[in-house]
């Protein structure tokens, strides 16, 4: 629903590897767009990094809101999200907010909420914003989904970072923004591509190898095909995976009703020679049977579509969805239908009729095609046909309930029984924060409810810190250099916490975990790091 979408592209780093990832250190956009005139706009946002308290002291409200984003100030005009109330121009200045239909509801009631007041408590500090505009709450169709849109802007003083200079606008270093290009109308993205690379080479002194990728607008949440390794935010492979069932159950259903159409049929086969007998040519009988066909499979659609919209509101609350049928209106999967409509009843139906229509009205009579061999083929054939598709259904319905619960049994080298998580503060970060921590930690170790305790800056598979390359030891090969390791940084109780044993060497040390990550020059690997 984005317009220009055929000449925006998302900006990607691919490694010496291959693997692929959407984060940029944020000041590339200036060098890029002074270098490269192809390249008409840019926009940047973050997902994640604004994550905190927001209050609203007026009604003496807060909530902590995790779908909030930092953004440039032209990002109401660089993708087509409409707005409700203010201006697009309005949000391209330091300490402004933008906020969904919901969330102004959520703050304001049935107030007016432009120019009025939010408090943003998160890891750059407690920070003002004036509410510049609403817009249409994002559904699931938008593969950018938040509730609230901070101003970049903001950030591009050096007394909001609250100490996080790696959130500088201008750094080259920190990979933690979001950033697309809107390219010229005559401009080839692979020439861009290559140019961006060449500025790189230029700027990037200290590179691993990555390389910049330019990714289609319209592909960043699906492939355009299997072999895409591209970051996306769906998976096409389901896609086609739930298309081939679909269209497995839509055979099962074609080859029943050619099978019940036919067994009905042959006892109206007496009227059937009736009708030839008193003047009806094989053309009537082949379109009273395409008619039947057709009437038959448009209620069924019917059908179907009605119930979708009655089961829509349970499947959503079981599968924790907002989807809808509707997000289907400007969808080609309207015409898709339409002709599987079509072409479904046209198939069955002509065969089906072109097939009684050739009887022999004397035999017909008779009813001697219901115990000739080809009929009964024919039957055999289709029934065959649909308990094979059945089966193997069913087959690969147990194969993947058998790899989930594999997944589920096998063993994750760590303990997560009796094992609870607790989020560390968002907010309040400051000089006292060791201090504080220290203390809670002591007062944990005194509930006796409480067997092992550890602290952490990621927990497991939830992420890890940064991840870095340029390690190599005196049997590295060429090229070891430049491969990346992701790092977690966590305390001496890590491993006994989780339950997770150690293979070769030791533990931290309580003193080796005291000074800061950036200064220990110990570490621990596991067995494919070693690799």
């Amino acid at each position: 629903f984005h317009d220009n979408i055929n000449k925006t592209f998302r900006l990607l780093n691919e490694g010496p590897k291959g693997e692929m990832w959407q984060q940029h250190a944020p000041g590339w956009v200036n060098l890029i767009k002074k270098e490269i005139p192809e390249i008409k706009s840019f926009c940047r946002f973050d997902d994640g990094n604004g994550r905190g308290i927001v209050t609203q002291l007026d009604k003496n409200i807060s909530f902590k809101e995790e779908k909030v984003s930092y953004a440039d100030g032209n990002f109401f005009n660089f993708f087509s999200f409409p707005l409700l109330k203010g201006q697009p121009a309005d949000f391209d200045k330091p300490n402004v907010v933008f906020i969904s239909e919901n969330h102004a509801k959520k703050y304001f009631g049935n107030e007016n909420p432009l120019g009025k007041s939010l408090i943003l408590n998160n890891q750059f500090g407690s920070l003002n914003y004036v509410v510049g505009g609403v817009f249409s709450n994002i559904g699931e169709n938008s593969s950018i989904r938040f509730d609230m849109f901070f101003s970049l802007q903001t950030l591009q003083n050096p007394s909001n970072l609250n100490g996080n200079d790696w959130a500088a606008l201008d750094n080259l270093d920190s990979q933690f923004i979001d950033i697309y290009f809107s390219l010229q109308e005559n401009a080839d993205y692979v020439k861009v591509e290559d140019k961006l690379n060449n500025l790189r080479k230029i700027h990037d002194k200290d590179s691993d190898g990555s390389i910049f990728r330019l990714q289609p607008f319209a592909e960043v949440h699906l492939a355009s095909s299997l072999n895409d390794k591209a970051p996306h935010s769906g998976d096409v492979k389901y896609v086609y995976m739930l298309l081939g069932i679909a269209f497995l159950i839509l055979l099962i259903a074609w080859f029943n009703y050619i099978n019940l159409s036919t067994a009905s049929a042959i006892k109206r086969a007496g009227e059937v020679g009736v009708r030839k007998v008193v003047g009806a040519t094989q053309n009537n009988l082949i379109y009273q049977f395409l008619v039947e066909s057709v009437l038959i499979n448009l209620i069924a659609i019917t059908l179907a579509i009605l119930m979708i919209f009655g089961i829509q509101p349970l499947f959503n609350k079981l599968m924790d969805k907002t989807m809808s049928i509707l997000n289907l209106a400007d969808s080609p999967v309207w015409v898709l239908s339409l002709l599987a409509l079509i072409v479904g009843s046209m198939a069955v139906g002509t065969y089906t009729a072109y097939l009684l229509s050739k009887f022999n009205p004397i035999q017909t009579l008779k009813g001697k095609f219901s115990k000739s061999n080809k009929g009964a083929f024919l039957r055999t054939s289709l029934v065959v046909s649909q308990f094979g598709i059945s089966v193997a259904l069913v087959l690969t319905t147990v194969l993947i309930y058998s790899q989930l619960q594999y997944m589920r049994n096998k063993d994750k080298g760590l303990d997560l029984e009796q094992l609870m998580v607790i989020n560390g503060p968002e907010i309040g970060k400051d000089s006292t924060i060791v201090t504080r921590q220290a203390a809670f930690f002591n007062e944990l170790e005194k509930q006796t409810f409480i067997k092992d305790f550890a602290g952490s800056q990621s927990v497991p598979s939830k992420g890890y810190n940064f991840r870095t390359g340029g390690f190599t030891q005196p049997a590295s090969k060429p090229g070891d250099e430049t491969k990346s390791y992701a790092f977690s940084i966590v305390s001496e109780r890590y491993f006994d916490a989780y339950g997770i044993d150690l293979v070769a060497g030791r533990n931290f040390t309580k003193s080796e975990c005291d000074v800061d990550w950036n200064d220990n020059s110990k570490v621990i690997l596991n067995e494919t790091a070693i690799e």
